[in-house]
């Protein structure tokens, strides 16, 4: 996969809708189009073959008489959950868990029976933004979560709005390059401090608008090693943090606790995977919109976009031609060979099925 940045988009957008000396459409509205477009593109991927191109994992502890934990803010579609089973072997092993129905919620009521084969009766529910167990967690046990992450926000500037900052709370930043997902070398932690701040601290003012100053300072000034990528600069008299990516593909995960509002796009990159050319679609349909807004026939694009459309749906199925996914040994356990289940409980056996 290839990294296309935003402004390369944009160019080739304002070529295919002969805009490219016309600011009838100026570049902040452009992105925003490429912004649609490409969560339009991002969808079909993930619809079709979500986990073959985007999948993150997240992982958890779960917490006695607990039922419900928090998905990751990127959250976007569930592709699994795991569990951990002897938590002494390393590595670890782990075991797939299934999904309850909801009219299923209170027919396993039991604390999690631990055989030496697994857990026989553990099973999850996605609602909302919460992750359910049943039977409700007795103990700590490790958890992953297998998933895909919403689309990014494409900028080559994001502008991050600080409201009620105050001490203690912390804001988090990872950057990532293109090969790379929340690399744990670039991630820092800026900490708000009352008094004088000290390496990644911040000062609280006594306005929002003095805080993001120091904000902006403390960002800029960061020991980043080889990624200092940004620059950073307050608003002088607004609660606003503006940051820029350089040219080079680059992507970033912001965070902020436990009381700071923090109005940015928590993920945010300048650039678009583009696999064997589909990012096609995306030009395509910005300069259709473009078009649109002109109030221009827009006729040959349309078909283009169904043209690509249909690539994109019969391209994206097949990645691993190696090994048919029809069939999955859901059953299967790597501990000793296998379990047979059923709904809720389970037996010694070879390899089974649910």
């Amino acid at each position: 996969m290839q990294p296309k940045t935003i402004t390369s988009l944009a160019l080739l957008a304002r070529r295919e809708a002969d805009f490219v000396n016309s600011q009838f459409v100026d570049e902040p509205e452009l992105y925003e189009y490429i912004n649609y477009s490409a969560s339009e593109y991002y969808g079909l991927l993930i619809q079709k073959a979500g986990p073959m191109y985007f999948t993150k994992q997240h992982s958890f502890n779960t917490i006695q008489n607990q039922q419900a934990y928090i998905l990751p803010q990127d959250f976007f579609k569930l592709q699994g959950v795991d569990a951990q089973i002897f938590g002494q072997n390393n590595p670890p092993i782990w075991y797939t868990l299934k999904q309850f129905e909801f009219p299923d919620r209170n027919r396993v009521p039991y604390a999690n029976p631990y055989t030496w084969f697994g857990m026989s009766n553990v099973r999850y529910h996605l609602t909302g933004d919460n992750l359910y167990f049943v039977p409700v967690p007795n103990s700590s046990q490790a958890v992953r979560i297998w998933y895909a992450p919403t689309m990014p926000k494409l900028a080559q500037t994001s502008t991050i709005t600080l409201a009620y900052v105050a001490v203690a709370d912390t804001i988090t930043l990872n950057i990532c390059d293109a090969q790379s997902d929340l690399d744990s070398t670039y991630n820092k932690v800026w900490t708000c401090v009352a008094g004088a701040p000290g390496a990644q601290e911040f000062q609280l003012g006594t306005t929002d608008s003095i805080t993001a100053t120091n904000l902006a300072a403390a960002l800029t000034g960061a020991a980043w090693g080889q990624r200092k990528i940004f620059a950073a600069v307050d608003g002088t008299t607004t609660t606003q943090v503006n940051l820029t990516l350089p040219q080079a593909a680059t992507k970033v995960y912001w965070s902020a606790a436990p009381t700071m509002d923090l109005s940015a796009p928590i993920y945010w990159s300048n650039f678009l995977y583009d696999v064997n050319g589909w990012a096609e679609y995306v030009v395509i349909d910005a300069a259709i919109k473009m078009k649109d807004k002109e109030e221009s026939d827009c006729s040959l694009l349309m078909a283009r976009k169904a043209v690509i459309t249909d690539r994109l749906e019969s391209e994206t199925e097949n990645r691993n031609q190696g090994d048919s996914p029809a069939t999955s040994e859901t059953g299967y356990n790597d501990v000793n060979g296998g379990i047979g289940q059923g709904p809720y409980g389970g037996g010694m056996g070879g390899v089974g099925m649910y």
